[in-house]
């Protein structure tokens, strides 16, 4: 018995020459096309001239240059899955039937499980407004306050924009490497921890070995190592998807340690709020865990690949 949705990896050409020209043509093509987006974009007005060399950023500056970056990638992963590796898109979502008679983005919208969508949203959401209640009762923190006209357009706006950056990273990290991993190794678990090994060194904001550091890698290693299981046991990326932009949403717009969210944490230092994140993290895998022990135990198993 194999796992369906990591066999999707050996759909269409998947050998290793293709998995590795695809790589190169993501990354070079994917920041080519951000970048001149981008320029385009502070052309015509829509972003502030020098975007990239701005230190602080507003929150709306962020959130377009996401949609522009993230998005990029978005595309050139679409073009590499369809005209590199030559299979269908959704493959790398999930693992539901293509219907012959209805093509293109309308038909994606509907084989997208949008109720794991919202499961893995909705469930993590209510984790994460519990254990931020119960730090507030041990850290001070600062309402800055609800304007909201301007709330309700950091919350549209910072859900598509962090719909396109989670989207892209589950894409890559749970979907297209964990794909081409298992089409070569035999065994889940390496397969996921290299992925999720990548998935936590791309958020170093330097290479410095430091505290933050370190637990930056830890936790976002192990997050990556229960999205990957969890994709695994859904079937697809949904419920991880869902799960992931909760997270960022909390992080970005609601709460957070800097001065752009809805709350601020002060004073908080930062090897200390990401030890809470690291927190959260174990005890949610152990949740997971729990509630899907026969399940996770079966995805791990290296019989599963073929």
């Amino acid at each position: 018995m194999t796992n369906k949705y990591l066999d999707n990896g050996k759909l269409g050409k998947s050998s290793l020459k293709t998995y590795l020209i695809s790589i190169i043509f993501i990354g070079i093509v994917g920041s080519i096309l951000g970048a001149v987006i981008e320029i385009i974009a502070e052309v015509i007005g829509i972003l502030p001239p020098n975007t990239a060399s701005m230190t602080n950023p507003s929150l709306t500056v962020m959130f377009i240059t996401t949609i522009f970056s993230f998005g990029s990638f978005f595309i050139t992963i679409y073009l590499a899955i369809k005209y590199i590796h030559k299979r269908d898109f959704m493959t790398i979502i999930n693992t539901t039937a293509k219907n012959e008679k209805v093509n293109g983005f309308i038909a994606g919208l509907k084989r997208f499980r949008w109720i794991k969508f919202l499961k893995g949203f909705g469930i993590f959401g209510i984790f994460l407004t519990v254990t931020y209640t119960i730090l507030f009762m041990f850290i001070p923190f600062d309402f800055k306050g609800l304007n909201l006209s301007f709330f309700v357009s950091m919350f549209i706006f910072g859900l598509i924009a962090l719909f396109v950056q989670c989207g892209l990273e589950e894409l890559l990290f749970r979907g297209y490497l964990n794909q081409a991993f298992a089409s070569k190794i035999n065994q889940p678990l390496i397969v996921i921890a290299i992925s999720s090994l990548l998935f936590g060194v791309t958020h170093l904001q330097s290479m410095a070995l430091n505290p933050y550091n370190i637990l930056t890698v830890v936790m976002i290693f192990i997050v990556g190592i229960i999205l990957s299981i969890a994709t695994l046991v859904t079937g697809g990326l949904e419920f991880s998807w869902g799960v992931h932009l909760i997270n960022n949403f909390f992080n970005f717009v609601l709460i957070t340690n800097s001065s752009a969210g809805l709350i601020k944490m002060i004073p908080i230092d930062p090897v200390l709020f990401q030890g809470f994140g690291l927190i959260q993290v174990v005890i949610i895998g152990i949740i997971f865990f729990v509630w899907k022990k026969e399940e996770v135990l079966n995805v791990l198993s290296p019989k599963k690949i073929t």
